[in-house]
């Protein structure tokens, strides 16, 4: 199904995840063969309607709403409906549905709507998060069952480390290539006498889909060939392609034959389109990635239509100057080159250019194989847009030797530019078990970007019971992308008005540990410990709540942190912050000032005891003390992000550490050096491509 999701694609925020790391074919080049003895064995497998295989929460299904609104009496007899009904009107569990601090109590909620919405309880196409959510479990899947080690592992975002096997995933297109011996009888018809590595992992991956039931469409299956098409590009290890001492990787046949005829037959008119000009160079694009150097025949057919003006529904006429014919002529003849070579071999050795105002040379030096396959693999991307100097540019560099003028910040580049989404779980304060979450919302009034509030009243995930919810953030933490937290677990075994008591001040652990109840307040309360600890351990504020009679204070861990000096304790009267409550709040903090918190009660006004109405409310903080610990939070924010500011310096730049370390590290010889003639020290204001071939 694709939904109409984009009004709720904007609201949510980008997920920099797997989609940036999906292979193309062109990457497949770093394979390598010997075509007098080696063969390549293909095998994919693709998953039949593999976004309606998802199964999503409640959570995520409320928002893939669909409409029209259905009446409630159209709907009786449906799971749905019977499933919302159970959902919506069944008994309130606090260990399960929370305190509902901020929530309209849901005993309260016996009116039955006439009309409900459906939603869609998969993942439409549609979803813009859709990519992400299937590429991340399809691979998290099969590497559950072995596949996927990192010596195989093809990815755009990262050096691939194989040399003979390498496995790739496409959302929902599985692929592996393996070099194998080939046959000498030259019958590529005939199985391997020897399994080949690439079937041993397809087999294992079938294997994997059937035991989850994940349905597929096995008539598609690529199993064991020596030429196939995978995702959009052509391997050709074939015993015929073999004979010629060749086996290539490019765009299929078929379609640079179509892109060269219809490129001969544009050619000879006088007037194209803007949206059929367009569409033609996409597709030879997509060609000359397979043989980049090629792509300088290319020029003036790139500066014929803006493409940002494109209307494809409204294409207009242009046009077709002999130039712009004449290069889509040559390319067109040129198409049945437009090949990578696997069978190309490394030159022990690395070459590299330079040129100045004056003069211009090439250098070589030789390197060990490893080394220069490490280059090859690692320079096919410039790392940012680079374009030549302009003189004033050129003149201060001249002057200035570490001038370096980073794309980001060109004074040339005068276009607005776009907003991008922003990145999804990069929060600066997070509160757990957070109830009503006054302080998340005073904090965001400041400025900083507060993640949800973690509680079971928003979700059933949002327990910190579930090792799935403190895994994720540890890792917020440790990958930068949470800055502090706040944690307020329940203290109700912990409280010394429980009766019977579960626990005792000499027995914090509990009477019977391994209850039910106690053992529940024991995980909760070790767990917003070990979120403590490890604020401590990387220098960010982080802090723990508690009324000040808890008896959480004497578990062990609460004594040890503050012992080794890693968290301190402080407390406040919740009176003195407007509450009309005796009750003194306790705080465990590291990396806040959290002594701006402390206030004793001045005994100067009444107090309503805290029973029956009162007891719930008097666990939700006045908006003073609320406000309080968000301003300790934005004080030791502030500090900490300063203090980064001071010590960790941008390090942008155009450079490549490993090819500083090359051009270091070897002896290199001038192999020609040629003088400009002042006519040619002219620098062109425009793009500047550094091609690279094998």
């Amino acid at each position: 199904m694709i939904g109409d999701r984009r009004l709720r694609n904007w609201f949510e925020a980008k997920i920099p995840s797997v989609s940036r790391g999906l292979p193309t074919a062109s990457l497949m080049s770093v394979l390598e063969v010997d075509p007098r003895r080696q063969c390549l064995r293909i095998c994919a497998a693709d998953r039949r309607d593999f976004y309606h295989q998802f199964k999503v929460s409640e959570q995520r299904a409320a928002t893939n709403g669909l409409w029209p609104l259905l009446s409630v009496s159209d709907l009786e007899g449906t799971q749905a409906l019977a499933a919302w009904q159970q959902h919506k009107h069944g008994p309130y569990v606090r260990t399960k549905h929370g305190d509902q601090f901020g929530r309209p109590d849901r005993r309260s909620a016996d009116r039955r709507p006439q009309v409900l919405q459906a939603c869609f309880s998969s993942i439409p196409q549609g979803d813009h998060l859709g990519v992400e959510f299937a590429t991340d479990a399809h691979k998290t899947f099969l590497e559950g069952h072995g596949l996927f080690c990192q010596r195989e592992d093809l990815r755009a975002d990262s050096v691939f480390r194989g040399t003979e096997v390498l496995q790739g995933l496409v959302i929902d297109d599985f692929f592996t290539v393996s070099v194998e011996t080939a046959d000498k009888e030259g019958h590529e018809d005939n199985p391997p006498a020897v399994q080949s590595r690439a079937l041993q992992r397809f087999q294992l991956a079938k294997q994997a889909y059937q035991s989850a039931d994940l349905k597929g469409s096995d008539d598609k299956d690529l199993v064991d060939l020596t030429r196939a098409k995978v995702i959009g590009g052509e391997i050709d290890s074939a015993c015929s392609t073999r004979r010629l001492g060749l086996t290539t990787l490019a765009a299929p046949a078929k379609k640079r034959l179509a892109l060269a005829y219809l490129s001969a037959e544009i050619a000879q008119l006088p007037y194209t389109t803007d949206a059929l000009h367009v569409c033609l160079l996409g597709g030879w694009v997509h060609a000359l990635m397979y043989r980049r150097p090629l792509m300088c025949v290319l020029d003036k057919a790139f500066k014929l239509v803006d493409a940002t003006k494109l209307d494809a529904d409204k294409p207009k006429l242009v046009a077709l100057p002999r130039g712009v014919a004449e290069e889509l002529l040559v390319i067109a003849v040129l198409a049945p080159f437009l090949a990578t070579n696997l069978a190309a071999v490394f030159e022990p050795a690395i070459y590299a250019t330079d040129a100045s105002d004056a003069k211009g040379a090439f250098v070589a030096c030789k390197a060990p194989l490893p080394e220069v396959r490490a280059l090859w693999r690692t320079g096919r991307k410039i790392g940012g847009y680079a374009r030549m100097l302009t003189r004033a540019e050129a003149l201060i560099q001249k002057l200035d030797p570490s001038f370096q003028l980073l794309s980001e910040g060109h004074p040339a580049v005068f276009e607005p530019q776009s907003i991008e989404r922003p990145r999804a779980h990069r929060f600066h304060f997070i509160e757990l078990c957070g109830g009503a979450g006054k302080v998340s919302k005073f904090l965001a009034e400041r400025g900083w970007v507060c993640g949800p509030i973690i509680d079971l009243d928003a979700s059933p995930f949002f327990n910190l019971r579930m090792l799935r919810l403190l895994s994720w953030v540890y890792h917020l933490f440790e990958q930068a992308l949470l800055d502090s937290a706040m944690i307020e677990p329940p203290c109700t075994t912990f409280s010394p008005a429980q009766h019977p008591a579960s626990r005792g001040y000499d027995q914090p652990r509990g009477y019977q540990p391994l209850e039910e109840k106690t053992l529940e307040g024991t995980e909760l309360a070790l767990r917003s410990l070990a979120i403590i600890k490890l604020c401590a351990s990387l220098r960010k504020p982080g802090l723990l709540e508690q009324p000040r009679k808890s008896k959480m204070r004497r578990l062990e861990e609460w004594i040890a942190l503050l012992a080794l000096g890693l968290a301190e304790e402080n407390w406040a009267a919740s009176c003195a912050y407007g509450s009309p409550h005796q009750k003194e709040f306790v705080f465990l903090s590291t990396g806040l000032p959290a002594g701006d918190l402390h206030r004793k009660c001045t005994r100067d006004h009444q107090h309503i005891p805290i029973q029956g109405k009162w007891t719930k409310q008097s666990a939700v903080y006045t908006d003073q003390l609320a406000w309080a610990i968000a301003e300790c939070f934005h004080k030791g924010l502030y500090a900490m992000h300063r203090e980064a500011r001071q010590h960790s310096p941008k390090t942008l730049g155009l450079e490549s550490v490993l090819c500083n370390d090359v051009l270091l590290s070897h002896s290199w010889q001038v192999l020609k050096a040629l003088a400009l003639e002042k006519t040619h020290t002219y620098q062109h204001p425009g793009n500047f491509h550094n091609m690279q071939a094998p």
